[in-house]
């Protein structure tokens, strides 16, 4: 998951920037993307079709969370949600 509105979020050793943002595909892209059990299989590479995707890697953000990864950390300071 890339991040849309720039944030810090504090997690539990670490304090992150983190940009959110929701990939939404259309019924064909994510129908071509599913695997043999029916499940869309997103991968990275899928990610980078999001309008923010280059913005943000040329902003130094790097890594992109899912969301069990993005629950480990907690909003800080007032641009939190």
């Amino acid at each position: 998951m890339l991040l849309g509105g720039p944030g810090v979020i504090k997690g539990p050793k670490t304090t992150a920037n983190i940009v959110r943002a929701q990939l939404v595909l259309c019924q064909d892209c994510l129908k071509r993307r599913k695997n043999f059990l029916g499940i869309p299989a997103i991968k990275d590479a899928d990610y980078a079709l999001h309008p923010w995707a280059t913005a943000a890697v040329r902003h130094g953000f790097t890594t992109r969370l899912d969301q069990y990864q993005l629950r480990l950390y907690k909003p800080t300071g007032s641009s939190g949600h």
